[in-house]
């Protein structure tokens, strides 16, 4: 059995940004730190003047949703105190009728120590350029919520636009597909656009019917929900949106569940007539402070993924804890498994993974995260950004250092320092990194974030 040992520099790395952090949290225990007091009645985007409290202790993880919002995993920034997102709530107060705008600016940059001639990072996404600066994207969303205190039936919605490199990540074909520009990196995508139905039905359902993201997997495709700026190398097993309904609603005052048809993964057409199903199931404590989630994506597909019909399921699991307003840890387990239909073997595939993450508060300006990930790919389904050289089955290695440091409210910086490494089951395919010259890559990336 292949056994693989972590490099001493990186968990000297780790044990350094520990004691980092609990000399910050030293300097600033003595400080009086208010908290905040959002009224409901706000706007979206008004700055209360009173400072939070350590970010208002950890934000909903990504996998959690607001049972009847239109949004999923994100939300906007109630403290963004600057001109533009003023404007937009003024628009939205004497024109738009419970509507909301907002969204963010993201840019950044990532070196890489092997350098390679392609200049990508493998299949390390979605900073996959080498050694070079990306304008990730301007990603802008109008909403409209329901609220299901007015106890009756309500139409809202919500249509996300995106233009930059994320935009490779966030298309759909036979959608924004045919709409995307023919320019090789920076693509114009419509990440979501649906309608969303309220029933006041038992504690209420809604409905929502057309392009939305999956249910499945903790980190999401709208970037100021996720902790790190690259994503883990799960996302390689995970769909990123569907085409269809989904159903969600809450059974007791701790379980969530949501479900629904759709034409696959990443895709609006239904090419091989056949409906597939998505959905998960959540459990939250009384208190707030654990929270287990099943997240699933089942059926038959005709997609980018596979060659022809095959039977392809996709699940995560996801458990949160909070020990306590500075300590997060997070564990989520994923399972890919393709059938092929016709006995093509290429669509006959398995990859699991394991990820495990570690984050700490400092104070109201900063916070620090660990994030570990095992994935076995059995049949070599991972693929590097570029597929100039064939997959490798075998293993793959990741770990990531990472802060998050809010100068402003509305302004995150994101310095991150990762290490992967791939162990192949066959030492004459070639590696996946440095166009297939080396397993191993560390790269040395920051991003800036600014929320409207």
């Amino acid at each position: 059995m292949y056994r693989y040992t972590l490099p001493g520099s990186v968990a000297s790395g780790f044990l350094i940004l520990l004691v980092l952090a609990n000399i910050a949290d030293a300097q600033t225990s003595s400080e009086t730190i208010e908290t905040a007091t959002h009224s409901l009645a706000a706007p979206v985007h008004q700055n209360t003047g009173v400072p939070t409290l350590r970010w208002e202790a950890f934000p909903p993880p990504a996998a959690s949703y607001t049972i009847h919002k239109s949004v999923r995993g994100s939300a906007a920034n109630t403290a963004a105190e600057h001109c533009i997102a003023a404007l937009l709530d003024e628009h939205s107060e004497t024109r738009g009728r419970s509507l909301e705008f907002f969204g963010y600016v993201q840019q950044g940059v990532t070196f890489n120590s092997e350098s390679p001639g392609n200049r990508t990072n493998g299949p390390v996404v979605p900073n996959y350029r080498a050694n070079d600066y990306q304008f990730n994207g301007l990603y802008f969303v109008s909403q409209r919520n329901v609220d299901p205190n007015r106890g009756h039936i309500q139409l809202g919605g919500r249509a996300d636009l995106l233009y930059g490199t994320d935009g490779a990540f966030n298309l759909s074909d036979g959608f924004d597909q045919n709409i995307s520009s023919g320019e090789r990196f920076y693509k114009l995508a419509l990440p979501q656009l649906y309608g969303n139905l309220y029933l006041p039905v038992g504690r209420g359902m809604s409905f929502k019917f057309g392009k939305f993201f999956t249910t499945v997997g903790n980190e999401v495709k709208y970037n100021p929900s996720n902790f790190f700026y690259s994503y883990y190398l799960t996302f390689n097993l995970q769909p990123g949106n569907h085409t269809g309904v989904i159903g969600e609603t809450e059974l007791t005052d701790n379980i969530h569940v949501r479900f629904g048809p759709n034409f696959g993964w990443n895709t609006s057409e239904n090419s091989n007539e056949s409906i597939s199903y998505v959905g998960d199931l959540r459990y939250q404590s009384t208190d707030k402070r654990s929270e287990l989630t099943f997240a699933f994506q089942t059926g038959r597909q005709q997609t980018r993924i596979v060659t022809a019909d095959a039977n392809v399921t996709v699940y995560s699991l996801i458990f949160k804890q909070d020990v306590n307003t500075d300590w997060r840890f997070m564990l989520e387990h994923d399972l890919l498994v393709s059938d092929s239909e016709v006995g093509i073997p290429a669509d006959d595939f398995e990859a699991y993974s394991l990820v495990g993450y570690l984050f700490r508060n400092i104070d109201q300006h900063w916070r620090a995260g660990v994030r570990l990930e095992w994935l076995r790919d059995d049949d070599g389904f991972v693929k590097p950004f570029e597929s100039t050289s064939p997959s490798a089955p075998g293993s793959y290695y990741e770990v990531t250092l990472g802060l998050n440091w809010r100068p402003r409210p509305h302004l995150r910086i994101r310095p991150e320092i990762r290490y992967d490494h791939q162990a192949r089951d066959d030492k004459s395919i070639p590696a996946a990194f440095d166009e297939g010259n080396s397993a191993d890559q560390w790269l040395f990336s920051c991003d800036a974030l600014w929320e409207f």
